[in-house]
């Protein structure tokens, strides 16, 4: 039996996120994740959040999140590994991570009941071909007496102690100290105790190590405090010594969102030429950039607009005159990519895209043209 495991775990996929286009996350898990989908890794472990919000199975988030579940079955059989998902926060999974174990592609090529399994209570499992106990807690789920619970059920399988502990939450070293009220939150202190291996954790979006919890952090970048490398981790795990390492693997196509700090800067010369050098970096990426400036000067974000036009990016320029207060931005509408003008004559050839990007139905222009006539 194998002294050494290998895990890929990543969490906060977030699937339906508005910002994201359909096919981004797919695609950036062909070109980041399934290199390591082969025959060396034992378990792939995802720790809750796979959805942002309940998906319309018709529309184009749908299709590809199907697409890619679909896909992340068939490796997980090609290669011999298992698959373990939690549900995280129930707003945004809802039980739609059930899709792992209910689609018709894992049922047709399922040869047993133990490759892959979805969590959403707090349980305990031993899988027999790896000889190792996983302990899984979802976000939502009751926490009073949660220490009584885990000890109770590892006392029920007469054990002491899980090698992998999979959660969905904050642990209380996780959160600021001006929060108070840490109930709802896990103390590590006090659950170390039965934890042999490490705990993968998901649900706070910035990749953390602490003692032997590992954030995967999210795996795409959505807002202006999420500025920090995206990705997932590698971790290697000896049976025999409990020791673990580790590899964060980095999601280099995830979303840009950038803050410029020129608030110290009053020469707008010196600010212009800073801010074009800044933005040349960005030359020919394909995905909008999200970019925040930190200024009281807002005639020189007109500006900064003419200039990423110059360079044909297509960037949403905010700003902020506070540098405590990022996450709370006042928006300026200066996009690069102007409304279109409608017209009798083009708004069937909107409307058509529109419905046909959003709802991946086809309607016809004839139609449509009877519709609004």
């Amino acid at each position: 039996m194998k002294t050494n495991i290998k895990i890929c775990f990543f969490a906060d996929i977030h699937y339906g996120q508005h910002r994201l286009r359909p096919d981004k996350i797919y695609a950036d898990f062909h070109k980041f994740v399934y290199p390591y989908l082969n025959d060396e890794l034992d378990i792939l472990c995802i720790g809750g959040d796979f959805f942002h919000i309940l998906l319309d199975m018709s529309s184009q988030y749908g299709f590809y999140v199907t697409l890619l579940i679909n896909e992340l079955i068939e490796l997980a059989f090609k290669h011999d590994f298992y698959i373990r998902v939690i549900r995280g926060t129930f707003s945004h999974d809802r039980n739609q991570s059930q899709m792992f174990v209910t689609l018709p592609k894992y049922k047709s090529i399922q040869k047993d009941n133990e490759r892959i399994k979805y969590f959403n209570s707090l349980a305990l499992e031993y899988i027999k071909k790896y000889d190792l106990w996983f302990l899984y807690k979802p976000d939502d789920i009751n926490m009073n007496n949660i220490y009584s619970k885990i000890y109770k059920l590892l006392k029920e399988n007469s054990i002491d102690k899980v090698d992998i502990f999979m959660n969905h939450g904050y642990f209380k070293h996780m959160l600021p100290d001006v929060i108070k009220d840490k109930e709802q939150s896990l103390d590590y202190e006090l659950i170390k105790k039965y934890i042999k291996g490490v705990v993968l954790n998901g649900h706070v979006h910035q990749p953390s190590i602490y003692e032997k919890v590992i954030s995967s952090g999210s795996f795409e970048r959505f807002a202006f405090n999420e500025e920090e490398n995206k990705g997932f981790f590698i971790i290697n795990y000896n049976k025999r010594t409990n020791n673990i390492d580790y590899k964060f693997i980095i999601n280099k196509d995830a979303l840009i969102f950038k803050t410029l700090d020129l608030l110290d800067i009053t020469d707008e010369k010196e600010i212009l030429k800073l801010y074009k050098k800044y933005i040349k970096q960005f030359i020919g990426h394909k995905d909008k950039i999200f970019l925040n400036i930190l200024t009281t000067n807002n005639t020189l974000l007109y500006v900064f607009k003419k200039i990423a036009s110059e360079f044909n990016l297509n960037i949403n320029i905010t700003k902020s005159a506070n540098k405590q207060n990022i996450t709370e931005i006042e928006e300026i509408q200066i996009n690069t990519i102007d409304l279109p003008l409608l017209t009798k004559d083009n708004i069937c050839d909107y409307i058509h895209e529109f419905v046909l990007n959003k709802f991946s139905i086809k309607l016809y222009k004839d139609e449509i043209k009877k519709l609004i006539a």
